[in-house]
């Protein structure tokens, strides 16, 4: 295919499926909907060299911050060795997209067997919530994409729970409501006070970190194909004839 789709740009391309575990259901693989017109925009636009100004919220960027102690945590509980690994495949002058016919992605983590993609959180709250909540499906449809480029059987899920950053504890200190009243002297006790809060060093591996095994999508690929096929006939058809100006 002339134009592929990312691994987290997925559920986008899959939005209208009946159910995402255990198998896609699609009555018409033709159809583009709103959201499948934006996607195709998005493609065809930045392979042209248009990207749209993505802006990181300070938890995105904590997540980004993170993934290197979050690999090294990792590797601890599972005694597993995927840090060097990441930090490889992360350098410069090694090749950071996998890519087929209609994918293209980079997983966090994996080996022949497995993949393993890493979600970190700052709040203990949230990570608890994480703990007990299902699987969302967008989560499941991007893990099946790793799985098909990567060529792997088992997925997973994992959520790691990570100290607050500088960056969210000077939010939350800048934050209250009445630190012009407050002395130097209270908004120090006061960020002191965040970032034990915050620092989870107290807690054990086990306590920060939960995996969850994603279950693979029968029919996957089939219906992948096809919607990345749709996609292509779309843009060809709507952008390239009209738009394409190099």
């Amino acid at each position: 295919m002339k134009y592929r789709v990312r691994c987290s740009q997925l559920s986008t391309l899959l939005d209208g499926c009946g159910k995402v575990r255990g198998k896609l259901e699609w009555k018409d693989l033709s159809k583009m909907s709103d959201s499948h017109i934006k996607l195709a925009v998005e493609i065809f636009n930045a392979s042209r060299g248009f990207f749209s100004q993505k802006i990181q919220t300070l938890d995105m960027s904590a997540g980004i911050e993170h993934e290197p102690e979050a690999v090294k945590m990792l590797d601890s509980s599972r005694s597993t060795k995927y840090y060097d690994q990441y930090k490889v495949v992360r350098d410069l002058n090694a090749p950071f997209e996998k890519s087929n016919d209609w994918l293209t992605g980079t997983r966090d983590v994996g080996n022949n067997k497995e993949t393993i993609d890493i979600k970190v959180s700052t709040d203990k709250n949230v990570f608890d919530i994480k703990r007990f909540a299902k699987l969302e499906p967008r989560y499941i449809i991007q893990l099946n994409g790793y799985g098909l480029l990567y060529g792997t059987e088992e997925l997973f899920l994992a959520n790691i729970l990570m100290p607050a950053t500088f960056g969210q504890i000077h939010k939350m200190v800048s934050s209250e409501s009445y630190i012009s009243m407050l002395t130097d002297e209270m908004q120090d006790m006061l960020q002191d006070k965040l970032e034990n809060n915050y620092s989870y060093d107290h807690l054990s591996l086990s306590q920060r970190i939960q995996v969850k095994e994603v279950p693979k999508i029968e029919n996957f690929e089939e219906i992948v194909q096809k919607r990345v096929e749709t996609l292509n006939t779309w843009i060809e058809n709507n952008l390239e004839t009209k738009y394409d100006i190099f």
